[in-house]
């Protein structure tokens, strides 16, 4: 029927389980200790930028860090992080395209093998090279974040 079996749930190597689960603990304590509120002050510095130079900003701050952070994680952190930290000087409608543009760039994280777990997974087989995968992965990334970032402002600002 297409749908994943116990069987095929062995196959999965421990080390992507480890990945998910380890994403999802990270991001529950750093809500838990509401970390949102320090980097409050670091975005404010960007207040003063125009929209599409703060989206560009923070598009480029994500693939930053989806090179150390697995996307689960950071997706679960950065969004409380985003919102808590640009109430003061954005309005909710605002917030909502940064938070919706960062969390689609997340998907972006084609450079290093732990980024995504399709990543993990690609490596884990060894059918790719970690440079050939920055290679490729930093020209997909630019053109993601860049088209994404197009799309999401022209798409928000003409028809929401």
């Amino acid at each position: 029927l297409g749908f994943l079996t116990w069987e095929d749930s062995r196959s999965i190597p421990y080390e992507i389980i480890f990945l998910f689960g380890a994403g999802f603990c990270v991001a529950m304590a750093i809500s838990k200790i509401e970390l949102g509120q320090a980097f409050a002050p670091v975005f404010s510095y960007f207040s003063t930028l125009p929209l599409l130079l703060f989206v560009l900003c923070v598009c480029v701050f994500v693939l930053f860090l989806t090179m150390f952070v697995s996307s689960t994680a950071l997706s679960a952190i950065l969004l409380s992080v985003l919102y808590t930290s640009t109430k003061e000087f954005l309005e909710p409608s605002y917030q909502s395209l940064i938070m919706l543009i960062a969390t689609i760039c997340i998907g972006f994280s084609f450079l290093l093998p732990f980024s995504t777990p399709p990543n993990a997974i690609v490596a884990n087989k060894g059918n790719i090279k970690s440079m050939e995968m920055f290679k490729f992965g930093a020209v997909l990334s630019v053109c993601g974040i860049v088209l994404t970032t197009i799309f999401g402002l022209v798409y928000w600002q003409w028809f929401l």
